[in-house]
């Protein structure tokens, strides 16, 4: 799905100069000489361990992760968890958009879905993004601030119809590690707490939409992974499902792989292919559009469910359809 369609922050820094020296030592600025040694020893080792978490959060983030697909009308749908604790998601797969967004907790409107609306008061690392927070600015998708409430909002519109607006805010997701039966927790993961939502789906399972463009605010960006990768599932069995994965794991391979080159991407958020033709039974048309700049003429936008060829009707692909009986 492709969208139709800003706050700053300035701080003065002060540093101060110190000659090197241990933070518990008495010639220390941050020594509190008023402690005895067992305290300062003890907030010692509370300081180490605090590094150590931050140290193994970081590398856990070159972890490789997972997610279950499956196939639902054409769309096709990921499995997470949003929250503390966990509050099971289920939500588009959309390369086509940096957009994370879920249905929210107090709803002005709302659609149905299979699980219950994720409830932001019950949540412990629920966090809205202020109107003075750098990160409001760069949420895109229409956001900006509610000056009477002091917060950060969102308001995106597409070309379908369907929309979805509410608070920025920052949460804690939940995933699968490749290997093994752990799971990986991402915090502060910028997204859209929807209030007010419609999406033209065909579907009620679905609480919203996860955008894995290049876009800055989308899900592949804000796990800093470079690479994902997925396979379609089985049209005629929606049961049997695949898996969308980040990092390291995220290769196919095998002999019957077919590989095309992703071109340069005129617009950072999509993903561009070129199209050399189209083949109607035993017919093949090439593709070309001087209207289209060379080298780039097909966004793969899993949102979407269908081939749209820009412009007007395509006289040889009509006749290749009539002479097929199409």
């Amino acid at each position: 799905m492709r969208p139709i369609s800003k706050c700053k922050h300035h701080q003065r820094l002060h540093h101060r100069s110190h000659p090197p020296s241990d933070r518990d030592s008495p010639d220390s600025p941050l020594s509190d000489p008023s402690l005895p040694p067992w305290r300062r020893l003890t907030q010692a080792k509370q300081r180490s361990l605090a590094r150590a978490s931050s140290f193994t959060d970081r590398l856990m983030q070159r972890k490789s992760i997972e997610s279950t697909i499956n196939r639902v009308q054409g769309t096709y749908l990921i499995r997470f968890s949003i929250g503390a604790p966990p509050h099971h998601t289920i939500a588009i797969m959309d390369t086509g958009s940096q957009l994370i967004s879920t249905q929210c907790e107090p709803c002005t409107k709302c659609m149905r879905q299979l699980f219950p609306i994720f409830s932001p008061g019950s949540s412990t690392t629920y966090k809205e993004v202020r109107c003075d927070s750098p990160r409001c600015g760069t949420f895109g998708h229409e956001s900006g601030c509610d000056d009477r409430r002091e917060k950060c909002v969102y308001n995106v519109r597409y070309g379908d119809s369907s929309y979805s607006s509410g608070a920025v805010a920052t949460e804690t997701f939940t995933f699968a590690e490749s290997r093994g039966e752990a799971l990986h927790y991402f915090n502060n993961i910028q997204f859209g707490c929807g209030h007010s939502n419609y999406f033209h789906f065909a579907s009620t399972i679905p609480s919203g939409i996860v955008g894995l463009s290049a876009g800055k605010s989308s899900l592949l960006s804000q796990f800093g992974y470079d690479r994902f990768s997925y396979c379609l599932t089985t049209y005629g069995d929606r049961k049997k499902g695949s898996k969308l994965h980040f990092g390291e794991d995220a290769y196919v391979t095998g002999r019957t792989m077919v590989w095309t080159p992703m071109t340069e991407m005129a617009v950072p958020d999509f993903y561009f292919v070129r199209l050399e033709a189209i083949s109607v039974g035993n017919k093949r048309i090439e593709y070309h559009n001087p209207a289209l700049v060379e080298g780039r003429n097909i966004v793969m936008d899993s949102g979407g469910q269908f081939l749209r060829r820009r412009g007007g009707g395509d006289s040889k692909l009509d006749q290749a359809k009539g002479c097929a009986g199409l």
